[in-house]
């Protein structure tokens, strides 16, 4: 029961995952591809009205993220301002016309056949090649400036080696996190068995299934497993108990009590005898309580994960090749260890800011969706990743700020007059050479 399983070489399909809060549930939907180490993830937002209202958004949270193995890739497309023009306001022309004589203004070829459609915000447009499907964003301002954009302007960037894709990779759903909620398991399960203090319970029926029930004592956890006989001795469910130690951010858990957290997991047959999760379901229930009427009462329902549709041991070759344009641009690009100090120093000089600027950009999207939240509880699940991703980078910004200091000798740049002093006030961050 390892991370993914031998049999499977590869997969692609289309995943749900609902996240149930007190407000109602929020939705995550993806498309996920995978062979070996190498991984690619394809959000698929159901927010319309987000992408066109909240124009961050595209920008902000990735619309593709790639592991292949080495590095992590993330793929963001937003509107990028292709240019801004003054014009002399012509009412003898049409609308077509005068945005035409602007591209050629610009030196830029606009095609022959294109279409044009109001947009939502006032005195905007879509301007759309019928043939090339390359579409603008048209936006008037004072009824004599006109701004174009592109909307299919993508930006990439390179990122340091981080486990972030396990929540969304199915594999990941067999195993269990350790005390830190971060490690998961990378041996097979038999090795596990093996290598730990183990003990066969004995068996029962579950849903219909012959099981084995199994504890398992880890190092500072003690796991209880159901293994199938009938979907190739899969893990079919697995309980953890535990004492709640300190006051958690949800109301439901009190300090001195003791829960149970169970995952219960569907499979399907794929292939003949490969086996591959269905539907995972994790919930939490008191397993000693004040009150009896709540004994065994599921007051939490975390996560349940739905696999729409799964391809395995298909060709995915082509979905996890990243081919990038000659002229890409290419955010976060990591010096290796041994480059020259000036080098290092100078991916510092456009990291910082630029992440600091990136930070600045999640407390605007957090303003813009309060009004948006209000109304629908869903975007709650929106609005704890802004929140989440912003905490991550206070923790980015303040080992960048070091690294630099390190390597400079210097504090100064983070200094009242300094070059990052502005920013780092604006975000709230202080750091200096005694941290």
């Amino acid at each position: 029961m390892k991370r993914y399983d031998s049999a499977i070489v590869s997969a692609s399909g289309d995943f749900v995952i609902e996240h149930h809060r007190d407000a109602g549930i929020a939705k995550t939907q993806y498309a996920l591809t995978f062979e070996g180490e190498k991984i690619r993830v394809e959000q698929k937002r159901g927010y319309p009205t987000l992408d066109k209202d909240v124009p961050l958004i595209n920008r902000l949270l990735p619309l593709v993220k790639i592991y292949d193995g080495e590095q992590q890739w993330e793929i963001y497309r937003y509107k990028k301002l292709l240019f801004s023009l003054e014009v002399t306001p012509d009412k003898a022309a049409t609308i077509l016309e005068t945005i035409r004589q602007a591209f050629k203004q610009q030196n830029i070829k606009l095609a022959d056949d294109v279409r044009i459609v109001a947009s939502a915000e006032p005195d905007s447009y879509t301007l759309i090649e019928n043939q090339t499907g390359k579409s603008y964003f048209i936006l008037w301002e004072a009824d004599t400036t006109l701004k174009v954009y592109d909307l299919h302007h993508l930006e990439y960037g390179v990122w340091y080696q981080r486990n972030i894709l396990s929540d969304l990779d199915p594999r990941y759903w067999l195993t269990y996190p350790s005390e830190g909620g971060r490690d998961y398991l990378t041996e097979p399960l038999w090795q596990l068995l093996e290598k730990h203090e183990s003990k066969l319970l004995g068996s029962e029926l579950l849903n219909g299934e012959e099981t084995s029930v199994i504890r398992l004592n880890l190092p500072k956890q003690s796991l209880k497993l159901w293994i199938s006989h009938d979907k190739g001795f899969r893990l079919v469910q697995l309980e953890r108990a535990f004492i709640a130690k300190k006051p958690a951010a949800s109301e439901h858990f009190k300090v001195g009590n003791i829960y149970v957290e169970t995952r219960k997991i569907e499979h399907h047959e794929y292939l003949p005898d490969v086996w591959f999760p269905k539907k995972i379901e994790r919930y939490y229930a008191p397993l000693t309580d004040p009150d009896p009427q709540r004994k065994d009462e599921v007051i939490l329902k975390k996560t349940v994960v739905h696999t729409q549709q799964c391809r395995l041991n298909t060709d995915v070759a082509e979905l996890l090749h990243l081919n990038l344009p000659p002229d890409a641009h290419v955010l976060g690009l990591k010096p290796e260890s041994d480059a020259p100090k000036a080098e290092k120093v100078a991916f510092l000089r456009q990291e910082i800011p630029r992440t600091l600027n990136l930070r600045l950009d999640l407390f605007k999207l957090v303003e813009e969706l309060a009004e948006f939240y209000a109304k629908d509880p869903d975007l709650s699940l929106l609005r704890d990743q802004v929140h989440e991703e912003s905490r991550k980078l206070i923790w980015i910004i303040s080992d960048l700020g070091h690294r630099y200091i390190r390597l400079t000798n210097d504090d100064s740049a983070f200094e009242s007059g300094g070059e990052f002093h502005d920013l780092m006030k604006q975000n709230h961050i202080g750091i200096s050479r005694g941290e």
